[in-house]
């Protein structure tokens, strides 16, 4: 088979290209106990709060929140131990809908001039397994504080090639009542349950001296 100028030009250059897509897995650790403790934020933009209800019997509605922050402080030898905290921006929340992310933040709904933000953080945790558990914490959303239980897991940790960072990263899922943080309205046509779906990366915080500072004396 006589091979045309035209498809070696695209084996050429397309080649480079296909092998820049690959990378490498950099989630190695999958033992929890085994990641370092320390101090972790939550990276943002390796982060998701998606929540699903019930519209009106027809659809499974979906939306989320894009300004998310956390700390978490990461015991691997006592993980019941781990404090975790995060906040959410009631106003970053994000549907199809531009008209329904301004009626989202009325009254009816979030009422985000007053309660610009939704907190969690964790009580305790109950292993279910050898890399997951109920996290059980408080969650504050809509000027009412209630406990919630969320059915976590660990998905992995390793060090970040494109930075070095050491990182976890974990997915977790629930379900939550409207009612309980006295935002029922417009039931039953739109449902009482929100299905919580979670997942988010941490990034290990430096806290030990730099050594290549220059000493005073």
């Amino acid at each position: 088979m006589r091979l045309t100028p035209l498809f070696l030009a695209t084996v050429l250059f397309a080649a480079p290209a296909m092998a820049a897509q690959h990378m490498p897995v950099a989630a190695t650790v999958t033992d929890p106990a085994k990641m370092p403790a320390g101090l972790y934020t939550l990276d943002s933009s390796h982060a998701h709060t998606q929540f699903f209800i019930n519209h009106m019997g027809f659809s499974i509605y979906t939306g989320g929140f894009n300004d998310i922050s956390g700390q978490l402080v990461y015991k691997p030898d006592a993980l019941s131990d781990s404090k975790l905290n995060v906040t959410i921006k009631v106003p970053s929340i994000n549907v199809q809908s531009p008209k329904l992310v301004e009626h989202l933040q009325t009254p009816d709904f979030f009422d985000a001039a007053k309660y610009p933000e939704i907190t969690f953080a964790n009580q305790s945790l109950t292993p279910t397994g050898p890399n997951s558990g109920k996290l059980t914490g408080l969650l504050t959303m809509h000027g009412v504080t209630k406990p919630v239980t969320l059915d976590v897991k660990f998905l992995g940790g390793g060090v970040m090639p494109m930075t070095n960072a050491t990182v976890v990263g974990f997915a977790a899922t629930g379900t939550i009542k409207r009612s309980d943080f006295n935002m029922d309205g417009f039931t039953p046509g739109l449902g009482d349950d929100v299905r919580l779906d979670i997942s988010a990366e941490f990034d290990k915080v430096d806290t030990a001296p730099k050594t290549d500072q220059p000493q005073t004396k």
